[in-house]
This record gives structure tokens, C-alpha cells and sequence, in this order.
């Protein structure tokens, strides 16, 4: 049964234990900047360094997006991984029939493909302003891929901080 208690590290960093039964081996598993780590003498796995949304940020998100219905389908999706970004980001991914590319993860991926757009001072006003519909417009002007993943990356960088995310590297 789930546990409800999360330890927040930082703002974009959490570590969560979940309890699950039905493992019955113990292994380590490293996947992009998670650790999965099943215990062999007791039923659980802990998550570290997930990338989560709090239930009022998903409130906010979805006032300004209810006219998005890809957009709601992707918000939806947070909500039912618990605020879990990655999942929900693996599933959508999933659905909308994106591989991710070899040599690193999804984010790695989307926001370095994304990042001279989501640095542009026109996206910047609208994120901070709060225009997340025009945000979106923004990158969906700009680029191929649906709403549906489009909110999800611009989730990411709310998470993360729009300006430490553009000064975490030099934009291209």
C-alpha cells in the first residue's frame, strides 16, 4: 500500500517510498536520474530524485490550459502518476509513438532540443507571466511535437526554474 509521506531534498528533487508486494528479489536499477532500488527481504522500492508537481501547481496549470484538451490529456496523466512528471512523461511519450533517443534521457533530449526556444525572452514573458497557454503556443509554433509533450517539458522547467534552467547551460 502506498505511503504518503514524501521527504522533499530540494524544490525539484524527492525522495518517495512506496511500499509494493510481490517483489521477491532484491536488485538495483539505475534508469536516467532515478535509482530503483527493490529490497529482497521486504516489499519495497524507493525512488530517488523524481521529478514531482504538487496537486495546487497542477490546479494552476489546468485553469490556464482547460481549453488544450491534449494539453488536459498530459495534466490528467500527472495527476494519475501522483504528480510524477518522469511517469507521466514515459507514458505520453509511449502514446504518442516517441522513442527516446539513445545517449541520454527524455529530458536531457527534449530540453536541449527546446532550450534556445524556452530561453527566448518572448517565451520567458509569457512563463513568467503565468501564460502557460501562450507558452505552449509558443512551442508549438516553434516545433513538431504535440501539446501532449509540449506541457509536460514546460512542467519540467517550472519544476526546475526557468532561470536556473537557462543559466544551467550556455544556450545554443
Amino acid at each position: 500500500m502506498p505511503v504518503d509521506q514524501v521527504f522533499s531534498l530540494t524544490n525539484s528533487i524527492t525522495t518517495k517510498i512506496v511500499y509494493n508486494k510481490g517483489f521477491d528479489r532484491g536488485c538495483v536499477r539505475f534508469k536516467s536520474d532515478r535509482i530503483y532500488s527493490l529490497c529482497s527481504y521486504c516489499p519495497l522500492v524507493i525512488k530517488i530524485f523524481m521529478t514531482t508537481i504538487t496537486t495546487e501547481e497542477l490546479t494552476k496549470f489546468r485553469s490556464a490550459l482547460q481549453d488544450n484538451d491534449e494539453a488536459m490529456k498530459s495534466l490528467n496523466m500527472v495527476e494519475k502518476c501522483h504528480g510524477n512528471l518522469d511517469e507521466a512523461m514515459e507514458i505520453m511519450m509511449a502514446r504518442a509513438g516517441i522513442e527516446p533517443k539513445r545517449g541520454g534521457d527524455y529530458w536531457d533530449n527534449f530540453t536541449k532540443e527546446l532550450r534556445n526556444f524556452i530561453c527566448d525572452p518572448d517565451f520567458k514573458d509569457f512563463f513568467i507571466n503565468d501564460a502557460y497557454a501562450l507558452a505552449l503556443g509558443f512551442l508549438l509554433a516553434k516545433t513538431t511535437h504535440p501539446a501532449a509533450i509540449l506541457i509536460l517539458v514546460i512542467l519540467y522547467v517550472f519544476r526546475k526554474g526557468i532561470s536556473h534552467f537557462c543559466k544551467s547551460e550556455q544556450v545554443a
